[in-house]
């Protein structure tokens, strides 16, 4: 339960900043946008696997 909430701390952390940084909101919505997608693929590739489909 800790890491969990201290990785989503650093997270709004490294978006906030990247926010603060570009003066767009672009920049961190497309950064979540591609740790989701990575994390979609991921999960995907490993039902996949485990499943031997």
């Amino acid at each position: 339960m800790a890491v969990a909430i201290a990785a989503t701390a650093a997270a709004g952390v490294v978006l906030c900043e990247l926010r603060r940084r570009s003066g767009s909101l672009l920049a961190p919505m497309a950064l979540h946008w591609a740790v989701n997608g990575f994390g979609y693929a991921c999960a995907w590739a490993a039902a996949r696997w485990w499943l031997g489909d």
